[in-house]
């Protein structure tokens, strides 16, 4: 057996733990146990400036594995691990399953009560004006804090491919629907979509 096939048993408390962008964890509960190479279980509970994240994964091989995981600031979870940076606040809710031992894994991340903060994009899909010249008026949203009710999506991965589907983005001043996928090996993104 090699490095990559050895047992690891982690169990631990941990105060404080800053991640990207000097996001903090405070009280993390910790624990991993991979056997063989292969991690069987992982837990997660800790508390990010906003709220706790709670975080479950199990694998049970040919039994299938199942991930739930559940934050009430979903911005700092997302900084933390350095996935987006722009995001704040919202309650974050991922779950996932695979049937059997080597199927695919398939879930929904969903997200509610969020904004996008500081994200130059915004500047163009939404409008602080209605009308035009000297008709124009001001809407009263603010493009460099931009709230969303809802982004929910479908998932499904394959090896290092995401496949995303049926993905909504849904606020009172912007939305979008996307389709398309994540490849992790070639570090690709190819999406699609209606803003």
């Amino acid at each position: 057996a090699g490095e990559s096939d050895a047992d690891l048993v982690v169990d631990a408390k941990i105060d404080k733990l800053v991640g990207f962008d000097q996001t903090t964890l405070s009280k993390a509960a910790i624990s991993v146990l991979a056997r063989g190479g292969v991690v069987q279980k992982v837990t997660l509970d800790g508390d990010f400036p906003r709220g706790p994240v709670s975080m479950s994964y199990k694998d049970e091989g040919a039994d299938g594995a199942d991930l739930d995981l559940e934050s009430s600031d979903a911005g700092s979870l997302i900084g933390f691990i350095d996935l987006y940076r722009r995001m704040n606040g919202g309650r974050l809710t991922l779950t996932g399953s695979r049937q059997g031992a080597s199927g695919p894994f398939s879930g929904v991340f969903d997200v509610t009560s969020f904004s996008i903060v500081g994200e130059p994009s915004m500047q163009r899909l939404v409008s602080a004006t209605t009308g035009s010249g000297p008709d124009a008026t001001r809407t009263g949203v603010d493009p460099n804090n931009v709230p969303f009710d809802r982004m929910r999506l479908e998932y499904t991965k394959r090896g290092s491919r995401i496949v995303i589907e049926d993905a909504v983005l849904r606020g009172a001043s912007a939305g979008a629907t996307l389709d398309g996928t994540l490849d992790l090996g070639k570090q690709r993104i190819s999406l699609a979509g209606t803003y």
